[in-house]
């Protein structure tokens, strides 16, 4: 029966990526936004803006959904402003369709040359082709729009609350497990860093720098929201533990290096892997390395209170010269600062 439910269960990372308090939080939000919109003589006019709304602003981080919630009112606002000039002038049909969608675009570059919002995109599309009327039957741009702005709010209001309200269930739990889901990461990576070392499969170097690239990605994520909840610490409740972010803060930054550093190992081995392949003392130091990262990872798993597994620093490591050896090196440097600042969290 087990073998069968297992089927069901969520991978490890998404457990340690809260996301079945995701899914919680999204059913109670849906669940009362749809309410709410229903009930709106307004907003049942437009329940799919409410729910679209809703899912974009829903955050680990309250901080985060608000910065969303505000960025999808901006692009409506950009997007509905940009088309209602062409239609005004216009009216509705193929020709100011397309050059509705072509200002528009033409507005977000204007603004953002990097990035084109798919939010202001799909406000161009509704404000032509979800366009209301006024009890006379005529089609109005500004009636249109209200709807568009009061569905996409209720939507992220209701969002924003369902953030607050669950950072104060989690915040503590989640800063530990995104820290775990860090170090497990880092200790793939060096596992498979150990496995083209010992198998000589430089196939896999490219395959491993694209692994890396994912961590760092994720690592950058994890600091971002650790950010924000630092923000909101100072701004309202002290919903997480200030004195243990800022000590996970730092852990997060020393990770980030061990990432990089492990990248510039991945990049020499395709460049010079005849001279650091199969190499017996750089292995030894890899498992090190990987045995005292996963102990780290367990202790943040059980949320500081393994206790019972004693966390001392890599001691013992003779140094020597070459590239990869000074990488390992600053490696074991930076781990040993992570377990010296977890056993300040400890003792």
């Amino acid at each position: 029966m087990k073998k069968y439910l297992s089927i069901f269960k969520l991978k490890k990372e998404a457990e340690l990526l809260d996301s079945r308090l995701y899914i919680l939080k999204a059913f109670f939000a849906v669940a009362t936004a749809y309410f709410i919109a229903t009930n709106n003589k307004i907003a049942r006019l437009d329940t799919i803006s409410v729910l679209f709304g809703l899912m974009l602003t829903l955050e680990p981080v309250t901080l985060a959904g608000v910065r969303n919630g505000f960025n999808q009112v901006y692009a409506s606002i950009l997007g509905a402003a940009a088309t209602s000039i062409i239609i005004f002038i216009g009216g509705i049909n193929i020709w100011t369709i397309a050059i509705a969608m072509s200002f528009t675009l033409y507005v977000c570059l204007k603004l953002n040359w990097r990035e084109v919002s798919p939010v202001a995109i799909f406000t161009s599309i509704y404000m032509t082709q979800y366009i209301q009327k006024t009890p006379q039957g005529v089609p109005s741009i500004w009636l249109t729009f209200r709807l568009r702005l009061i569905a996409l709010g209720v939507g992220v209001l209701v969002a924003i609350a369902y953030n607050f309200i669950f950072s104060i269930l989690y915040y503590r739990k989640m800063l530990y497990k995104r820290i775990t889901f860090i170090l497990l990461s880092i200790s793939n990576n060096l596992k498979h860093t150990k496995k083209i070392i010992e198998s000589k499969e430089l196939s896999d170097v490219d395959l491993l720098k694209s692994e890396l690239q994912e961590t760092f990605n994720n690592i950058e994520w994890i600091f971002r929201h650790f950010k924000d909840i630092d923000k909101e610490s100072k701004m309202k409740l002290k919903v997480a533990d200030v004195k243990n972010l800022s000590n996970l803060q730092e852990i997060v930054i020393l990770c980030k290096s061990i990432c990089h550093i492990n990248y510039d190992i991945c990049y020499y081995l395709g460049k010079n892997a005849e001279n650091s392949l199969n190499n017996k003392d750089i292995i030894d130091k890899i498992d090190i390395i990987i045995e005292k990262t996963d102990m780290l990872a367990d202790v943040f798993e059980n949320k500081l209170k393994r206790t019972d597994i004693e966390l001392n620093g890599i001691e013992g490591i003779e140094i020597k010269e070459g590239r990869i050896d000074e990488d390992i090196n600053d490696i074991i440097f930076n781990l040993n600062s992570i377990i010296s600042k977890t056993n300040s969290m400890l003792y």
